[in-house]
């Protein structure tokens, strides 16, 4: 079986890396940010929200290798 870098993170966010999970934040942070500023219209909104799906994300994070793909 293949494991692409996203899996790979995704591993390792599991098992409590910490830096894998900033990296996956890096990767993700600007696309969810002009996803969800386009639903708000608020930049502040905006970056409110993505802490908040990266504190769920985090506390949820033994999950995630269940996640095929993440995008």
């Amino acid at each position: 079986m293949l494991v692409n870098r996203e899996q790979e993170l995704q591993l390792k966010i599991a098992s409590g890396s910490e830096a894998a999970f900033r990296e996956l934040f890096q990767a993700y942070r600007k696309k969810l940010l002009s996803y969800i500023f386009k639903i708000t219209a608020s930049r502040e909104m905006a970056e409110d929200d993505i802490q908040e799906i990266f504190l769920k994300l985090w506390s949820v994070r033994n999950t995630l290798p269940d996640i095929e793909n993440i995008n």
